[in-house]
């Protein structure tokens, strides 16, 4: 009789441990899918502020041009 009960215990504990370590492990998947999403939202903001970025940048430059010529008339 020990060894027809030994079996049963053991695969009955061992079916309880591997349903609570899936469930653990679904959860977490579905967070960090959820993350990444997010993460992708910013990195398109980011992309409009390099945009406005550059145009400042060409303004910068015509304004040095004027400089350098009223730096030379004078």
């Amino acid at each position: 009789m020990s060894m027809e009960m030994s079996p049963c215990s053991r695969t009955s504990m061992g079916r309880r441990r591997r349903r609570r370590r899936r469930r653990r492990r679904r959860r977490r998947r579905r967070r960090r899918r959820r993350r990444r999403r997010r993460r992708r939202r910013r990195r398109r903001r980011r992309r409009r502020r390099r945009r406005r970025r550059r145009r400042r940048r060409r303004r910068r430059r015509r304004r040095s041009r004027r400089r350098r010529g009223s730096g030379a008339g004078s």
